[in-house]
């Protein structure tokens, strides 16, 4: 009988284990357990851990709403602001008073001018509007706008207009329609710019745009053809006509007379030229300067001081980033933005104002700004052409669309979304609420045991298809939604309430959704006692954006701490047996908040492993069924979890890993997953390279392609060159260390089983044998030699890799550096260094002087300074009276970044196929002559030339400072700055 009993206990507690074990294995997610929805209630990621801002905007005229305002400015010598909506209407209405707006005109209704435009029947969109600085005795009023015709003309000829008006004034103001006058038009495009602004000088300044779509860029190659008025800020005298026209030209303008490379006569209104969408500028009323905002292209969004006569980059350039570098230039070197800022932070600028105003003396001589995508607002001090402070003011709540200044000197903001007008206010918070947000993993709700990484109940797991490359280490996936929300499916993605229009989304998550993912690191590699949690990254979707968080795991692996917003570094020792050397040092990088969202962006659609295409199929059912996601068909009706249709996909990502999968299938996948966020159109790739999976292989335009931003001295190099991977730009990147790397965020270490896979996918799109052989002459023979590097035995590799030690050529060693032993000491720059830490060492002129002038760092081999050194690049005896420290190191490790116009290298391709490429020294009509990085020079005769090009990369190689401590670097920084 106690026999039976005690085994009838057994059994009873062998079923509760069992049956609790059902239930955790629930909550954890596993596909094969009974699936019970349990709500997530135990949430702390809420807010941001970000401090509050110091201001916020306050609104004014709290019952005046607009309709897609436009541009603001007030009447001068009153408080009347002046409203431009973008259907034609201009409204007038005191803020002090929050009156009801009064109508001035509407020009969709009012315009007696239409037949002046050839065509043309309707007006289309008001943009600009500025006050003649005369208005107290002539009562104009200058409006910019465009008509349309019939019918589907892209870009209306003269449809862009600039016009005059009269304001008649009274109890009942109005702009007289039929006094309209038309100044001056030119081609309506999708960038007009068409901001109005009188300088100090009396003249009209008047922004205009590439009037072009986003891609490809500048589609009617007018950035530097000046013989149009596309792409510039023009200045003319509205105030002086002369016969045959409503203006005449200043007398200083700086092109007049001029003509341009193919002989055509530079337009002589144009002041300043080479934007891409100048939206918004303005002049600072105490200096003068004269400030613009130009939206950016794929990368970066740019502020510019604007000089007389000042060539601004497009579409030779993005800011900083090469585009048609080939085009045919304008007059003048290129001169950088004062700002720049990347798509991480903003996506469409909107210019600004200096503030002069009297109520915050802490912004006094910035200049206000902001973004009309992120909703973001800064203050930037700048000195001369050099940004110092770059300071983030408001809470990203508005879509800035324009900024007016009233007669004191204070900045208002216009909000595109709901029509408001703010301005600036002391952001007074009481509490401490940003500092509630979870500093540790454990305080985030996330997990009911941290140590052991067990979810709290109602956080599920998920698996996907296609991980992306994170240096060996592996991860595991999460997702969490509040209380009892679900994830929208969405059949035809649509935007998420909150943003801009174009951004589509077939996922639309819960407010206060939380995806996660930690990432786990063999120290020994094929260990897997060895491994141990390195970081857990959070996506927090906030109801309206992304915002990305890391924790960082403590060595005790006890708990994870949050990471601070400009993100972290962490060595890490790893013994990998295959490796010639098995030892070797992994740099964790914990990214910067901002980097979080370049790869999370909104045109990859803010997650990247919960996309319907990643998840596999198990964990897509499993989801399903617990009704964290719910599916909408075409027609937005919800398709019921019975329903055959629910768990039908068509675009399911091969799995990479897969030997029963399509080769092209896979290698596309892999591509998307760990370059596709990025390489994308609009996902901020800095080559016009689409390598998301959805797009056809003919679309990808990379096959067949001509590198625009170097070939690494790779032998007839394309992107993708049809069965020869060896002489592929993009194996070569996938295989290098250092800069110039792909994926170049979230890896260090190159992931060669992935190259190799994408570099059998290039072999089979045509059948051809590969004509290099493996080897480390070259950087085509090391790529080849990388590529087959599984094929070798240990010794061979030992071989390479010693040979890569000794060789001078910086492309093969970017190849094999990270196999190269560890060294004692220090640790050296390599070819990954860090700007940020470099600049915060004291460095020692002194030591930075002997390191300059030592011959095996060869910067007297092209650089002079006094009379010891060679003139091959820029003379360097005053050269810390122009830049500052971080300039100087930003020209060390990136040459390429910035190339000032008489050190552009010309690549010149002869009719006996070779390449030559150098400075420019004498140019004639029978031939050119070119120097090299050694100064020796050679000599073309014009008839020999097929064709030549600017190149995008500096003469001066990456790398060199590769062999330096980051004291080193210091010290040769340190000296350079203490030359003036």
């Amino acid at each position: 009988m106690r026999t039976a009993f005690v085994a009838g206990l057994v059994t009873l507690i062998a079923v509760l284990i069992a049956q609790q074990f059902a239930i955790e294995r629930s909550v954890a997610g596993a596909d094969s357990a009974p699936l019970k929805r349990v709500p997530w209630q135990s949430s702390h990621i809420q807010g941001s851990p970000e401090p509050p801002p110091p201001f916020k905007l306050e609104r004014v005229g709290k019952e005046v709403q607009f309709y897609h305002p436009t541009a603001v400015t007030f009447i001068p010598g009153t408080r009347h602001a002046v409203v431009t909506e973008q259907d034609g209407k201009v409204f007038s209405y005191n803020p002090d008073q929050d009156a009801k707006p009064k109508l001035l005109i509407d020009l969709r209704k009012e315009c007696t001018t239409m037949a002046q435009t050839k065509g043309a029947k309707r007006v289309d969109q008001l943009f600009g509007i500025v006050f003649d600085p005369k208005f107290s005795t002539n009562h104009f009023v200058y409006l910019s706008y465009t008509v349309k015709g019939d019918g589907d003309v892209k870009n209306w000829p003269e449809g862009t207009r600039v016009s005059r008006f009269s304001l008649k004034e009274g109890a009942t103001p109005r702009i007289e329609a039929q006094s309209e006058e038309i100044l001056i038009t030119y081609l309506e495009g999708g960038h007009n710019g068409a901001c109005l602004q009188f300088g100090p000088d009396g003249y009209l300044y008047i922004s205009t745009g590439d009037s072009a779509d986003p891609s490809p860029p500048d589609s009617h190659k007018t950035g530097q053809d000046n013989s149009d008025l596309l792409c510039c800020v023009l200045r003319i005298d509205v105030h002086h006509p002369v016969q045959g026209k409503k203006y005449s030209i200043p007398k200083d303008n700086p092109f007049i007379g001029q003509k341009q490379y193919d002989g055509k006569e530079i337009r002589p209104e144009i002041w300043a030229f080479g934007f891409r969408n100048p939206w918004k500028m303005s002049f600072d009323r105490q200096t003068g300067e004269l400030w613009v905002g130009d939206v950016g292209w794929e990368l970066w969004e740019m502020i510019h001081k604007v000089t007389r006569g000042g060539n601004y980059g497009w579409s030779i350039m993005e800011a900083s980033q090469p585009i048609n570098t080939s085009w045919p230039r304008g007059p003048g070197a290129i001169i950088p933005p004062v700002i720049e800022l990347p798509h991480t932070m903003a996506a469409s600028i909107t210019g600004g104002y200096v503030y002069r105003g009297k109520k915050f003396p802490q912004l006094l001589g910035k200049y206000v700004f902001g973004d009309w995508e992120t909703k973001r607002l800064w203050a930037a001090q700048v000195r001369g052409m050099n940004l110092e402070k770059l300071e983030e003011i408001a809470d990203p709540t508005i879509r800035v669309v324009a900024f007016g200044e009233d007669g004191d000197g204070e900045v208002y903001v216009l909000d595109y979304d709901n029509g408001g007008l703010y301005t600036l206010a002391a952001n007074k918070v009481e509490g401490d609420s940003w500092k509630k947000f979870p500093r540790t993993l454990s305080a985030s709700g996330l997990f009911k045991d941290v140590p052991n990484h067990i979810p709290s109940e109602g956080v599920y797991e998920f698996e996907i298809q296609s991980p992306q490359w994170q240096d060996g280490a592996t991860a595991q996936r999460l997702v969490a939604l509040p209380g009892a929300s679900a994830i929208n499916w969405y059949d035809e993605p649509r935007p998420i309430p909150g943003q801009v229009v174009w951004h589509n989304y077939q996922l639309h998550p819960p407010k206060d959704a939380v995806y996660v993912k930690t990432i786990s690191l063999e120290t020994e590699v094929g260990n897997p006692k060895t491994r141990r949690r390195v970081e857990t990254q959070l996506l927090h979707f906030d109801g309206e954006q992304f915002r990305g968080y890391s924790y960082a795991w403590r060595d005790d692996q006890s708990d994870a701490d949050l990471v601070s917003g400009e993100g972290a570094d962490k060595d890490f020792e790893i013994t990998d047996a295959s490796l010639p050397y098995p030892k070797r040092r992994l740099t964790w990088n914990y990214l910067s908040r901002a980097q979080c969202l370049q790869c999370h962006n909104s045109w990859a659609e803010g997650t990247l492993g919960f996309q319907i295409p990643q998840l596999q199929k198990t964990s897509l059912k499993k989801l399903c069924s617990l009704d964290l996601l719910k599916r909408f068909d075409k027609q937005g009706k919800n398709i019921p979890q019975a329903s055959p249709e629910l768990l039908k996909i068509s675009n399911r990502l091969a799995n990479p890993a897969s030997e029963t999968e399509p080769l092209e299938a896979r290698a596309r996948a892999y591509l998307h997953a760990n370059c596709g966020h990025c390489h994308r159109f609009g996902g901020g790739g800095s080559v016009q390279v689409v390598l998301n999976a959805e797009m056809k292989k003919e679309e990808m335009k990379a096959i067949g392609v001509v590198p625009q931003q170097g070939s690494f001295n790779i032998k007839e190099g394309q992107l993708i060159y049809p069965g020869h991977p060896e002489k592929s730009i993009l194996a070569y990147r996938l295989s290098k260390f250092g800069s110039g790397r792909m994926p170049h965020l979230a890896s260090d270490w190159p992931d060669l089983a992935g190259a190799r896979l994408v570099a059998a996918w290039i072999q089979s799109l045509k059948s051809e044998q590969a004509t290099t052989a493996p080897g480390t002459q070259d950087s085509t023979s090391a790529l080849q030699a990388i590529l087959n590097w599984k094929d070798f035995t240990k010794e061979q590799r030992l071989r390479l890799v010693n040979e890569a030690r000794q060789t001078s050529d910086g492309f093969v060693k970017d190849l094999f550096e990270g196999y190269f032993p560890l060294e004692p000491g220090e640790r050296k720059l390599g070819s990954n260094p860090k700007p940020q830490k470099i600049l915060a060492l004291v460095g020692d002129v002194e030591r930075g002087k002997a390191l300059f002038f030592r011959e095996s760092l060869q910067c007297i081999s092209c650089h002079k300074i006094g009379e010891k050194g060679l003139n091959v690049g820029p003379e360097l005896t005053k050269i810390g009276a122009k830049r500052r420290k971080a300039e100087l190191l930003e020209s060390i490790l990136l040459p390429s970044r910035r190339i000032e116009q008489e050190y552009q290298v010309l690549q010149i391709s002869t009719m006996e196929g070779k390449q030559i490429s150098g400075l420019v020294v004498r140019k004639s009509g029978n031939s050119i002559t070119l120097k090299d990085a050694k100064n020796q020079e050679t000599t073309i005769a014009t008839q020999d030339i097929e064709k030549s090009a600017i190149s995008s990369i500096s003469l001066m190689p990456e790398g060199l400072v590769r062999d330096l401590t980051p004291q080193q670097a210091a010290d040769l920084v340190e000296f350079l700055e203490s030359l003036k």
